[in-house]
Order: structure tokens, then sequence, then C-alpha cells
């Protein structure tokens, strides 16, 4: 699948959540500092520059995956090299704790909807059952809440509701989780990396619908893939930090510095705004020479946690994910030709690798105040508009040629087509304003010849041999003045 048209529907409002929470208790250092020593904490110590959702990122990695019997984890392939997505690769990334639920907790298992609000929802959010965490987000930003622990408990909610389970578009409190706010020290203790997980899995997985009958869940997945917006539950940006983890060369095409390393570095509540990998730069990681990709992280459990990272009771095993493991850890070299199968109802994707373009530093100078210092800025990455605002130009990339002879071979062809296809584009307009000059020069002619049409229909018939002369005169100048107008092939205004 391409994916340059598929937008997802993530249900994520991490742009701006966890940099929110931070940012609304800055007053309160004690209360962030009891959620940044907990499991919460390493939500902040994500880099920022990674953190933007890519879409075709996750598109990607989601349309390659290899199917298998297991519930509870997925593998990609990337690059013809698989990639594991697990309960162990979610905690390693996201630090969350992902031991065993308490005994009695049911994941599954929701209250019966009610129009009137428990003791807890009222005593913590307020008497409205609609209230949404946009709601909440704009009460706290306001400092409508004063009290400490109130504001605490708000805060934790933003954060799981808003970032790490999220189920719904309009996102709202879940009443379970809020009854669970009773006791903080508990709530913080929970194994919410587990409970995230099992709802991100759920839609990234093709499960079959027990209502449908004679249900193809492959079928089913690959049409939910090809539609305009496709929806992921939970925390699908994990998916994401664990291929910037396992596949260095995607870093390669990120922004290659950012004034903030991590997202508790951002000075305020503003989320940052870098761009993020398109689908050129996911295909050109994909057949980058240097390509390598980490299959799989193996569960490093905490002390006194039990089940940390895995589904002992509940999972299901399979003998070609066994094979495979082994594979791997026989340090197999896999290629793409290992892997067959797939949709064939879309074209297959034929992609040249293009080296990544390095972003150049300017400087810029201010001329009216000599005593300001000089100043860097860097020029963009993508294309940018000309100083007419009539096209993009794109800029040319100066990068540094490869080492090895073949890679710089292809990087110089690859130059030379570029510049073909520019040259092309100037030859056009080139042309295009030829034309419009013959035609700006060809006005007074015309002009010339339609004032001696009219005079000559107002003069009286003159004898028959003076008639002839002057006709073929004037045939003869409206012959040269079409002859000028239709130069090129070009014909009227």
């Amino acid at each position: 699948m391409e994916g340059e048209t598929i937008l997802f529907e993530i249900l994520l409002i991490v742009r701006n959540c966890c940099t929110f929470v931070k940012h609304t208790l800055r007053n309160d250092p004690e209360a962030f500092a009891r959620i940044k020593n907990s499991r919460f904490g390493k939500l902040w110590d994500f880099p920022a520059i990674r953190c933007p959702v890519s879409c075709k990122l996750i598109h990607a990695l989601v349309s390659r995956q290899v199917l298998s019997k297991k519930h509870y984890e997925m593998w990609t392939v990337f690059g013809g090299q698989p990639m594991r997505f697990s309960l162990s690769e979610f905690a390693s990334v996201t630090g969350l704790h992902c031991g065993e639920f308490p005994e009695g907790y049911d994941p599954d298992w929701q209250p019966p909807a009610s129009k009137d609000p428990d003791k807890w929802w009222r005593e913590i959010i307020g008497n409205d059952s609609r209230t949404t965490l946009g709601d909440i987000a704009t009460r706290l930003r306001k400092e409508e809440i004063q009290d400490v622990e109130r504001k605490l408990r708000l805060c934790l909610i933003l954060l799981v509701d808003g970032v790490l389970v999220v189920n719904s578009q309009t996102h709202r409190p879940t009443p379970k989780y809020v009854t669970m706010l009773e006791d903080i020290e508990a709530f913080l203790n929970f194994p919410w990396g587990r409970e995230s997980f099992m709802k991100t899995i759920s839609t990234m997985r093709p499960l079959r619908n027990p209502a449908v009958k004679d249900e193809d869940p492959v079928r089913t997945l690959v049409k939910n893939l090809g539609q305009t917006s496709f929806r992921l539950l939970g925390f699908p940006l994990a998916l994401q930090l664990l291929a910037f983890q396992s596949i260095p060369v995607l870093v390669e095409y990120l922004p290659t510095s950012t004034p903030y390393d991590t997202l508790l570095d951002l000075p305020d509540e503003l989320f940052p705004t870098n761009p993020s990998l398109s689908n050129e730069d996911v295909l050109n990681a994909e057949n980058h020479p240097n390509l390598s990709v980490n299959p799989l992280i193996p569960i490093d459990a905490p002390e006194g946690f039990v089940g940390w990272g895995e589904f002992a009771e509940k999972e299901v095993q399979d003998r070609k994910i066994a094979y495979l493991e082994g594979l791997i850890a026989n340090q197999h070299r896999f290629t793409k030709a290992e892997w067959p199968g797939g949709a064939t109802d879309y074209e297959p994707i034929v992609h040249v690798h293009k080296p990544p373009r390095i972003a150049h530093v300017k400087h810029i100078f201010n001329r009216k105040k000599d005593k300001r210092p000089l100043g860097v800025r860097s020029s963009p990455r993508t294309s940018r508009k000309s100083s007419r605002g009539k096209e993009k130009v794109a800029e040319c990339s100066h990068s540094a040629s490869p080492e090895d002879l073949v890679e710089q071979n292809k990087w110089l062809l690859d130059e030379v087509r570029f510049l073909k296809e520019e040259h092309c584009k100037l030859v056009a307009r080139t042309t295009r304003l030829e034309r419009k000059v013959q035609f700006q020069a060809s006005r007074p002619l015309r002009k010339l010849a339609t004032q001696r049409r009219v005079h000559r229909s107002k003069r009286k018939t003159p004898k028959s041999s003076e008639r002839d002369v002057s006709g073929s005169e004037d045939f003869a100048a409206d012959s040269i003045i079409s002859q000028v107008c239709n130069v090129d092939g070009w014909i009227g205004p």
C-alpha cells in the first residue's frame, strides 16, 4: 500500500497533554514530583524531536505486519527484516508499569451507564456527567481549581484518558478510572502499561468480529487500512518510538537539531512543531543501504514485579513465531525474498533510495542594529515558495556524497536526474515568456489591420481596376499580420 493519501484518525492528544500537565503544576512542584517519580515519569523523558506523530510511519508498520495466532503481539517487516511489538517492547519504550493486574481486576469490565455521576465523579470532576477532557483542561488553565489534591487527580485523569488509554473520539474521563482516584498512591502504582498496551494492540491486529459470520479478518484489516481514515486506540505513539529506537536510519530523516532535548525541557504547554517523517522518508529508510533493525527487546523485569511484560496465561502459542524467534536467536540474515504473500489489491511500490538532505546553516546579519550579535538560522528541509509566490521551488540538495563508489554513482545519477527536471521546467517557462513577448509585439499590427478593414468597408466602391490593385495590397498586408500572430503555433490573445 502506498499510504500517501491515508490519514489516520489517531485518538491521541499527547501532542500537548504531557506538557500541559507539567505547565499546570508549575506552581506545585511537590505534586508534579509525585507524578514524575512514579512510573509515569518516563513520559517526560521522550525525545522531543521524535514525538510529533508520523501517521505515514505508523501506517507503514501496521500494513507490513506478519499474521500470527498470537493476540498480544504484532510482528512487522521493515525492509525485509522483522520487528516485534509486544508488551516487552512497550514496557522498554514507555517505562510504564507492565506487571500483572491486581487480583479481581477485569480490564474489559465497565460500570453500567448512568445519567447521575457517582460520589467520586462529583467530588473530583463536578455534577455534569458529560464533562470532557477539554472542559477539565479549560478549568485548569483558568486556575478555577485551587485545591492541590484535586488538581493532581485531574492531571492524572488527563494522562490516563488523554494519552495512554484513549478510547473515543470525544475525549471523556472513564468512570471506573475516576473511581480509582480515591487512592492516589494505588492509582500511581497501577499497571497502566498493561492496560494501555491491550487497548493499543487491539486495533492494530486483525481481530474477528463474532457478530459477523464467515468473516475474513485479514480482508477486513486490508479494507480498513485502505480507507481515507483509520482509527487507532490506546497509545499508538509507542509504536513510533519503538521504530526510532529499533531502526536507527529513521532518525537520519528527522531535523538535525532542536532547542529542546526532551518534553521536560519545553518551557510551556506548547508541543514541539518540527515536521515528522513523510511517506517518502519512510520508503527511503526502508531502502537504505545501511538499514539495520533490532528485531526484539528481551523482557527486563524490575525486582518485585510479577508477570512483567508477558501474558503467560492468556497468550496463544504459534509454532511459526517460535521458528522465527529461533532464526533471530541464531542471527539469521533476512532478505525481502523470504517474505512472500501480502495484499494483491494494490500495485507494488518501486522506489529508488535518496540520501537524506542536510539542512545547511545560514548566517543572518541584522543591518539595522549593528550592535546585535550574529544570528543563526537553519534552512528548511522541505520545498519553499519562490519570491513571487506562484510556484514551489525545490531546493537542490548539496549533501556530501557517500564514500562507497556504488552509492556515490547512484547519488550522482539522482542529482543529474533532478537537474534535468529543473532544466526542462526552465525551458518550458522561457518558451511561455517568449510567446508572450511576441504576442505583445504583434498588437500594433493587429490593431492597424482592424482599422484598415473598417476604413475599406466605409469607402465607396472604386473602379474595377483600382479595386483589384487595392484589394491585392490589403490581402498581402493581412497575410503578413496573420503570419506574425500565428508564430510558434500561438493563436489568439
